[in-house]
Formats: structure tokens, sequence, C-alpha cells
């Protein structure tokens, strides 16, 4: 379930939760690494606490956080490994806007 706010200007905040806390310290990486690779490759601020995110930005780039880090959930809960590259991949195909490429079949 996906929560939104909007604070005008074109700044949106968005609230996700993610299935569970291992999955989500698998997805934000060693100290918070993915955390700030996602605040500076979309321009977004992340907030999280537990498994809840907050993404905050304007609407494209808050869009393609969310799909970055339900790709990450997806790739996590398959069974693949959160490593480098998989981060790499997925965040470029975010960022050049493949978003319907994210997903894992």
């Amino acid at each position: 379930m996906v929560l939104s706010k909007n604070f005008g200007d074109g700044i949106i905040e968005k609230t996700v939760d993610v299935k569970d806390i291992d999955a989500a310290l698998a997805i934000f990486g060693n100290q918070d690494e993915t955390v700030r690779l996602l605040e500076s490759e979309y321009g977004v601020q992340l907030v999280y606490r537990g498994t809840e995110i907050k993404v905050i930005g304007d609407e494209a780039a808050v869009a393609r956080a969310l799909k970055t880090i339900a790709a990450l959930e997806q790739l996590y809960t398959s069974g693949l490994p959160l490593d480098e590259q998989a981060y790499a991949v997925i965040v470029g195909g975010a960022i050049e806007g493949r978003g319907d490429d994210l997903a894992l079949h």
C-alpha cells in the first residue's frame, strides 16, 4: 500500500511498506549505501523506520525511486543477491525510464 501527500510546488511524499525487515535491510545495503545512492541518483529524500519507507521529492523522481525499491524487494524475495551489479542494473533502468524492464518475471 502506498500513501501519498502533496506539499505543493511539485513536491510529494509517498510512503510504502516493505514486506519484512530483512528485505528492508537488504535493500538499504551496508551502512545505508543504497539510501545514499537512491537519494543522489533521483534527487529524493528517503526516510525510513523499520519496514516503512517515505520518499520525498518531485513526482517523477519519487515514482522512479519507488519502482527501484519495488524491484529490489522483488529481487531479494526471489532469492537473488542484492549485489553491486544488481543495484547498477535496476537503478540504471529506472534512470533511463525503462520502468517496465525493472519487474522480474
